[in-house]
C-alpha cells in the first residue's frame, strides 16, 4: 500500500496509516502547531537537549513565526517550551503512581507542545532525516511498550487519565 497522496509509504506505525516522509512529517507538525496556538506575541525559552524530538520542535517554531529567545537567566519568559513526549509524560504519571515520585511541577506557564507525539514517531521522524536517536530503556519504559503492544493506544489513554486528574 500507499500513502494517500499516491507516493510510496515509509512509515508503517501501528496507530498510524501508511504514509509517505512529507505526509508523516507534516502530520507531527499539524499536532505540534495545534499545541503551540496563541503564542505568537509571548516571550518564549526552549529548553532543548540537542534531541530528535527538540529538533522536531525547534523546525516547527522555525515555521510558524514563534520566537525563541536564547536561555537567559537574568531574563523571566511568559513561556517555557519542554520537548517532552507522551512516553515522558505517561512515565512520569506512572512513577508518581506506582513509586510516589514527584514528576517535574507544572506550571502555568511551562508548555509540552510534543505531549501528542509518541517515541515511536520520534524514532520514525529520527530515521527519515538521518539524526541521531537513543531510546530510553529502563524498567518503566518497558512496561509501558509491553502494555502499548498489549493494548494499542494505551499510552494515549493513560495519558488521558493523567490530564484528567490535573484538572
Amino acid at each position: 500500500m500507499g500513502c494517500s497522496c499516491g507516493k510510496p509509504s515509509e512509515v508503517h506505525l501501528i496507530h498510524l496509516p501508511e504514509l509517505c516522509k512529507e505526509c508523516f512529517i507534516n502530520t507531527l507538525k499539524r499536532r505540534i502547531k495545534r499545541e503551540l496556538r496563541g503564542l505568537h506575541t509571548k516571550n518564549v525559552l526552549l529548553a532543548e537537549d540537542n534531541s530528535a524530538a527538540s529538533v522536531l520542535l525547534k523546525t516547527v517554531l522555525s515555521e510558524t513565526g514563534i520566537r525563541v529567545e536564547k536561555d537567559n537567566l537574568a531574563q523571566s519568559y511568559d513561556v517555557i517550551l519542554v520537548p517532552f513526549i507522551a512516553d515522558d509524560l505517561v512515565r512520569d504519571f506512572l512513577n508518581e503512581v506506582l513509586h510516589g515520585k514527584e514528576a517535574v511541577a507544572d506550571s502555568a506557564n511551562v508548555i509540552r507542545p510534543l505531549r501528542s507525539i509518541t517515541e515511536q514517531e520520534i524514532e520514525e521522524f529520527a530515521r527519515l532525516e538521518n539524526l541521531p536517536f537513543q531510546k530510553k530503556t529502563d524498567e518503566l519504559h518497558s512496561f509501558v511498550e509491553e502494555l502499548e503492544k498489549k493494548y494499542p493506544s494505551a499510552k494515549f489513554a493513560i495519558l488521558k487519565s493523567f490530564e484528567a486528574l490535573k484538572k
